[in-house]
């Protein structure tokens, strides 16, 4: 069982992600300081369970200042070097993105637990169940855990470049009035790329391209997908202009989803949906 102290930084880690996430601005904006904040708390709260501490009043900086000796049985002299940025006044945009991804391998293990516990859960549900209850139970599990949602939604992502910041639901970017969620600057292959945030059984993916102009600019676009974000696998590829792109995927299992302009262009799209 995962104790609720790891669950409670689980939760302010996810927030934190959230707020990153350019796709939905916070409407007073601060993002960066928000998500400082809410990663501060994550990484507090996982390096007291971590560390086998109780005491709930102990700052960041503190838990970072106890012995090296003692620190090191956690993590690299790098990794906790990133949360002493991230617990400074001085943590830019960049140490906040590699400080999240520190508190995201202290997490790792109880995240893991967490949904085994959750599958463990389902299969007591269906032993207990006998005859045509359990069948029924089976049918209507698999059926929920079928992508029927967009499971790109919330998540991170970022683009090769940005030639201004995007703001969809203002429907703005930069100075243009336009839907566009980013915009990269004209380069050899520019692309965009989403993380899953673990591997997934992906059955298809949409692609809206932008809808005011401008969509010869994403042909010919490939679409590639990998486990680890370092090998990439082309799994279709589009030849002609379109305004939606719905690619039927052969039952992939993936965790990043990129696509990528084949030639110097520049890389534009409104959204991006895995099912």
């Amino acid at each position: 069982m995962v104790p609720q102290p790891f669950r409670c930084a689980l939760a302010h880690l996810e927030a934190c992600q959230r707020v990153l996430d350019p796709a939905y601005p916070l409407e007073w904006g601060h993002e960066q300081e928000v998500a400082k904040v809410l990663c501060q708390e994550a990484a507090r709260r996982a390096l007291l369970i971590r560390l086998s501490l109780a005491e709930e009043s102990v700052s960041l900086s503190e838990l970072l200042s106890l012995p090296e000796e003692q620190l090191s049985s956690l993590l690299s002299k790098d990794a906790w070097g990133r949360l002493r940025l991230l617990a400074s006044a001085h943590c830019t945009g960049e140490d906040l993105r590699r400080a999240v991804e520190v508190v995201e391998h202290l997490l790792e293990e109880p995240a893991r637990r967490l949904r085994e516990d959750r599958v463990d859960h389902t299969r007591r549900l269906l032993l207990g169940a006998g005859g045509m209850l359990g069948v029924l139970l089976l049918l209507a599990l698999l059926r929920a855990a079928w992508p029927r949602n967009n499971l790109a939604q919330g998540k991170p992502w970022r683009a090769s470049s940005a030639a201004a910041r995007c703001r969809p639901a203002e429907g703005r970017c930069g100075e243009e009035k336009t839907a566009i969620l980013f915009l990269t600057k004209q380069e050899a292959s520019p692309w965009f790329e989403v993380d899953l945030q673990q591997r997934h059984l992906v059955q298809k993916v949409r692609v809206k391209n932008r809808s005011d102009g401008f969509q010869e600019r994403a042909v010919p676009l490939v679409l590639e997908l990998s486990e680890d974000g370092k090998v990439w696998r082309q799994v279709a590829r589009q030849e002609e202009v379109f305004s939606t792109w719905e690619v039927p995927v052969p039952m992939l299992v993936t965790r990043y989803v990129r696509l990528r302009v084949d030639r110097v262009s520049t890389l534009h799209l409104e959204s991006v949906e895995v099912y």
